[in-house]
């Protein structure tokens, strides 16, 4: 397989080259992008196919889940259900940015996007490219880190080539990623909300909406 480099322009995006991309995904292929905080690899929420060879070409545990990216809040109903009224408080104050939001997932999703666990973690990108391109697909994207399993995050196109030439059709190269660390994982799913992951949102700040809020 060859891949193609696809040049955008966050700030003039040609939609005409995003469509060639969003193209290989709803044709059930797994493509590369850049987000805000780090670049990502991702395909078709829906498509378990597609998300069985996303964790193939990431060498990625099929017991670690793969996060969700949508374009607008209310697309979280897509994905989810019981959805506590705090999720729309951190939506407002934290997106479109570096925070996923775990909640409880609805029949839709596929299991092995959440590797079986009855929760999955969703995420509004501040980036253009992103939001746009799950626009024209009219689907969510489930996503990743675009990296081999335990090796450094991509901040650029070439790093992610380097990972993946000749195992996904296209790479979206929209330059540098501006936070170059990934996103804060928050699970508000069970009864004590808690941080996963440490990122771009700190603790401090989540603490300003959810004060007991464990976690660093």
């Amino acid at each position: 397989m060859e891949t193609e480099i696809i040049i955008l322009n966050e700030d003039q995006l040609n939609l005409n080259k995003l469509r060639d991309a969003v193209n290989h995904v709803l044709d059930g292929h797994v493509v590369a992008f850049p987000t805000d905080t780090i670049y990502g690899l991702g395909c078709d929420v829906f498509n378990s196919d597609a998300v069985d060879v996303l964790y193939t070409i990431k060498e990625r545990p099929k017991d670690k889940p793969i996060n969700v990216l949508i374009s607008e809040v209310n697309q979280v109903y897509d994905v989810a259900q019981n959805i506590k009224p705090v999720f729309f408080e951190l939506a407002e104050r934290f997106w479109p940015g570096g925070l996923t939001i775990v909640v409880e997932k609805n029949s839709s999703v596929p299991d092995n996007v959440t590797s079986n666990l009855p929760s999955v973690g969703v995420r509004m990108p501040d980036s253009n490219i992103v939001q746009q391109m799950i626009k024209l697909a009219f689907t969510p994207i489930a996503a990743t880190s675009a990296n081999l399993s335990e090796q450094p995050d991509s901040k650029t196109a070439k790093t992610v080539l380097g990972y993946f030439e000749g195992k996904i059709p296209c790479i979206i190269d929209g330059g540098t990623t501006e936070l170059g660390k990934p996103s804060t994982i928050l699970d508000i799913s069970g009864k004590t909300p808690k941080i996963i992951r440490s990122g771009v949102i700190t603790g401090d700040e989540l603490r300003e909406i959810i004060p007991k809020l464990k976690g660093k």
